[in-house]
This record gives structure tokens, C-alpha cells and sequence, in this order.
């Protein structure tokens, strides 16, 4: 697994900045067209999400660190700018892949969000992943158009 960029403060506010706009987003997203009854609450650096059995994912920056965290019922996971893109720093998998999955299984079924790809302002969701069951992503189901959308680690 390759080292983290190095990135200056300011590069670091810009990028988790962005991820955790994308993020508020989707969610605005899922609510307006009715995915899922979720709520998105911001305060600075950290955006937790609430689900409807009242489960929650929680996104921090942690600004000395230059990562930006994420906790769901699963556990924690760190991550950190490299090549590009949010990396988890032990897996090295995307921020948009390990957070679907833990929204998915708190969800009850499938969402998708592509947050990693910066020069897109869209939020992704996947009309085909919302009919389907968190069942489906166990069997390793992907958005077609999205090659990180709920990939699962074998």
C-alpha cells in the first residue's frame, strides 16, 4: 500500500471539505426522492447521519492527522488521501465503498454514493441498488456504472 500524499492544511481542508458536502448531498438526496428516511446533521468537521431504526454514521476530519474518519455499528475505519482518492488506511479500499456498505446494512437495503470521484459535483445513487436488499451485497452486487459501488473485500 502506497504512503499517504503529503498535503499541505490548506489541501486537506479542501478535500475533506468536499467529501463531507457530497455526503450532506446524498443524503439530501435519499430524502427528497425518497430512498430512505434519513437525517444529516453538520456541525464543523463532523456529519453524522441518522437512520430510520435510529442507527448512525458518524464522519469526522481529524485535521492533525490530515484523515477523516468514519464509525457505524460495524466499528471504526481511518482514512487518508492517497492516490487521489480517500483510502482506508489499513485496507487501502475507497471511502465511497466501505461507507455503502455500512449505509446499506444500516439502511436495510442498498445505497450508493460516489463521493471519491472530486470533479463531479452530482451525488451518485444507483436506482437499481435502491430496489435491491442488503442480502444482494453480500453476494458482491455492483452499480455496473460504478466500479467501487458496494464492491465487498473477499
Amino acid at each position: 500500500m502506497s504512503a499517504p500524499n503529503a498535503l499541505s492544511d490548506r489541501e486537506y481542508r479542501d478535500l475533506s471539505d468536499a467529501l463531507l458536502r457530497r455526503l450532506e448531498a446524498q443524503a439530501d438526496a435519499w430524502l427528497q426522492d425518497d430512498v430512505i428516511d434519513i437525517d444529516a446533521q453538520r456541525t464543523g468537521g463532523l456529519l453524522e447521519f441518522t437512520f430510520p431504526d435510529r442507527s448512525k454514521i458518524v464522519v469526522n476530519t481529524q485535521p492533525p492527522l490530515h484523515e477523516v474518519w468514519l464509525a457505524s455499528k460495524a466499528g471504526g475505519y481511518h482514512f487518508a488521501w492517497r492516490d487521489g482518492a480517500w483510502r482506508d488506511t489499513k485496507t487501502g479500499d475507497s471511502f465511497d465503498a466501505v461507507f455503502n456498505q455500512q449505509a446499506s446494512r444500516q439502511a436495510g437495503r442498498a445505497q450508493c454514493i460516489r463521493v471519491d470521484h472530486h470533479s463531479d459535483s452530482r451525488p451518485h445513487s444507483c436506482p437499481l441498488h435502491v430496489r435491491r436488499n442488503t442480502e444482494d451485497l453480500q453476494d458482491g452486487a455492483r452499480c455496473n456504472d460504478e466500479p467501487d459501488c458496494h464492491q465487498e473485500r473477499r
